[in-house]
């Protein structure tokens, strides 16, 4: 499957890069780099699920919403002595 855009794509589970996009192109084979390159909201041709006699229609998937890290809430120590 062939992605469109610009520069590398890290992956952070291996701690790699995932693909570099040469010319504006970087053509994919792995089913788990589609689906992290699909996710991620990367431009990319009509997926072929190899059944050309139905037409089937393309849901876009949504990238994972971003989780904010809980903080720790400062406490100011008095004297107890005071």
């Amino acid at each position: 499957m062939i992605f469109y855009g610009s520069g590398v794509v890290w992956n952070p589970k291996k701690n790699s890069r995932l693909c570099r996009f040469v010319n504006g192109q970087c053509e994919v084979t792995d089913k788990n780099e589609i689906a992290f390159l699909v996710r991620a909201g990367y431009k990319h041709e009509p997926i072929d699920y190899g059944d050309e006699g139905k037409e089937q229609k393309v849901v876009p998937v949504e990238a994972p919403a971003e989780v904010a890290a809980p903080t720790k809430k400062r406490v100011r120590k008095t004297n107890a002595s005071e």
